[in-house]
């Protein structure tokens, strides 16, 4: 069970390892970028980790709108990890088809595909909802 679904009011943040004498400092910036985030002076794709309540909700209105080609060409690249070939071998298209359909996601989701952190919860995202 996710998390938002237990408590849809929750939200996490996750931060990369640091020294334990610097955790003052981290959470004082993390907590600059949330703020800044929730006013809408910092992108999603500037943001390190990204919200994933934010994420959710692009991808909810991403899966009502997208048609089934481009959602596939998501996940195939999200499974195989951004590898070109292996995604449109998959999918049984060439790379450059894969490529139009991938602008197309990134465009209607307005998140960087190609962090890792993002695509993570992307593909656990799509996953949950039965997209992928």
């Amino acid at each position: 069970r996710s998390l938002l679904q237990a408590d849809p009011t929750a939200s996490a943040v996750a931060s990369v390892l640091v020294r334990l004498e610097a955790v003052g400092t981290t959470r004082s910036r993390l907590g600059d970028r949330l703020r800044a985030l929730s006013r809408g002076e910092l992108a999603l794709d500037e943001f390190p980790l990204g919200d994933v309540r934010l994420i959710a909700t692009r991808l909810d209105g991403f899966l009502q709108v997208q048609s089934k080609d481009v959602i596939a060409a998501l996940a195939a690249y999200l499974r195989h990890r951004g590898q070109w070939a292996q995604a449109s071998r998959d999918l049984g298209v060439h790379r450059n088809t894969l490529r139009y359909r991938l602008s197309r996601a990134r465009e209607a989701l307005g998140v960087d595909i190609d962090d890792p952190d993002v695509a993570a919860q992307l593909w656990l995202l799509m996953r949950e909802r039965g997209a992928a």
